[in-house]
């Protein structure tokens, strides 16, 4: 593979306007072959890092609320919060955000999590909502029940990492 097909598969973002109401659309263009560019994307996705980011030191309720770095509610219909073992990645427990971003996730044991949000498609595939960097590091101790601030950091351009699948 050429250096420059190396880095990030040549990848160029078009990007049409998002909304959270709105239909959005993220096109990646590849300069490659149809070979490369998917060995490269399954690269990327693979080796993409999926820290814990959810730290409960004893048995809580967990509930909490999904921000964008403003403080505002940034949800999509049909927005979903996965509860993931941090070292397997298996999904053990997905619920359905409200409108207003909150969501509960019942009583959790103590241990290190990844927790995510993800947007069911109509089709009922699970994706990464568009332009979103998974929740930073949350931690929750001391009462039975924790309140959690979920804050999705949002990046201005499409990246390579936005058409792997959620992790």
């Amino acid at each position: 593979m050429k250096p420059a097909l190396h880095i990030l598969i040549g990848c160029l973002a078009v990007l049409s306007a998002l909304t959270a109401t709105e239909k959005s659309t993220a096109q990646t263009v590849c300069i490659g072959s149809d070979k490369e560019c998917k060995e490269e994307q399954e690269r990327l996705c693979r080796e993409e890092p999926a820290p814990a980011n959810l730290i409960v030191s004893k048995q809580q309720r967990i509930r909490g609320v999904l921000l964008d770095e403003s403080g505002a509610v940034f949800v999509f219909e049909n927005t979903f919060v996965q509860l993931r073992d941090a070292k397997t990645r298996q999904v053990l427990r997905q619920v359905l955000a409200n409108p207003k971003g909150e969501f509960e996730l019942g009583v959790v044991t103590g241990g290190s999590y990844r927790l995510v949000a993800v947007h069911r498609r109509r089709d009922g595939v699970l994706t990464r909502l568009p332009l979103t960097e998974q929740p930073g590091l949350m931690t929750c101790s001391g009462d039975e029940d924790c309140k959690i601030t979920a804050v999705q950091k949002i990046h201005g351009t499409d990246n390579p990492i936005d058409s792997c699948p959620p992790k």
